[in-house]
């Protein structure tokens, strides 16, 4: 408990006024902390197949080593006895638990990252996105980095020849070739959302859907004012000859 006495120009009226500090356990017996899950970020990733996966696992595991019920018995101890060593003891090992099961998640579903995929983009971009990973992850094994067979058949599926042959430059060359066909596919990726759209448009056009049409013209109405206010702002030899530059 903590008391401090203020002056009488802080005060109401003549008399100098006190103020108490009480803590929370001592007027009501209650410490009122409680062990919570912390808040993490949602996980980002458009991969959901491997996400559900990823998912699936952490909670069937979580359940086999009955982690919510330990945290559970854990709070109640903590508000029974406070904090001491036991108590401290039992959180580290949920803590590192839980950790375990969240690597070996990754290591049996893959790592939860985000698909360097291209909105609206042909088929064949994804194509060159999983003959890219194919090239890196065959390098790694060309080197001696990992001895998992399921690197070559990968290779086959992905139509790489003679994949046991190929050095370590030569996996290099292809991964990089694969880069470049994607960072050409993300500077036209605005021209396959114009292709989609357009798409979209005859589609609605085609089952006399009048609603959806209205909204599509309009989203290409704005896509199109965007191109030409970009075309204008960062090319102004391309647009108009006095374009003002922003």
């Amino acid at each position: 408990m903590s008391t401090v006495q203020l002056s009488f120009h802080e005060s109401v009226g003549d008399d100098r006024s006190v103020v108490v500090d009480i803590s929370t356990r001592s007027a009501i017996g209650e410490l009122g902390f409680k062990i919570i899950q912390p808040k993490a970020r949602t996980l980002s990733s458009k991969n959901e197949k491997r996400s559900a996966k990823y998912r699936k696992y952490v909670n069937e595991k979580l359940e086999l080593h009955k982690l919510p019920q330990h945290q559970i018995a854990l709070q109640a101890r903590f508000k029974a006895e406070g904090v001491n060593e036991e108590v401290v003891q039992g959180i580290q090992t949920v803590d590192r638990v839980k950790t375990g099961i969240q690597i070996a998640g990754e290591k049996q579903c893959g790592h939860i990252t985000l698909e360097n995929s291209i909105p609206f983009s042909p088929d064949f971009t994804q194509h060159i996105i999983l003959l890219r990973n194919a090239y890196s992850d065959l390098a790694k094994w060309a080197a001696g980095k990992t001895a998992n067979s399921h690197i070559i058949a990968t290779a086959h599926r992905r139509g790489i020849p003679n994949p046991r042959l190929m050095t370590v430059d030569q996996c290099r060359a292809g991964a990089e070739a694969c880069n470049i066909r994607i960072r050409q596919g993300q500077e036209e990726a605005m021209q396959y959302r114009r292709e989609f759209l357009r798409d979209r448009l005859a589609r609605a056009s085609d089952v006399n859907d009048k609603e959806k049409h209205t909204k599509l013209m309009a989203i290409i109405q704005r896509e199109d004012m965007k191109d030409d206010w970009r075309r204008v702002t960062c090319n102004p030899d391309q647009g108009l000859p006095d374009a003002p530059r922003i």
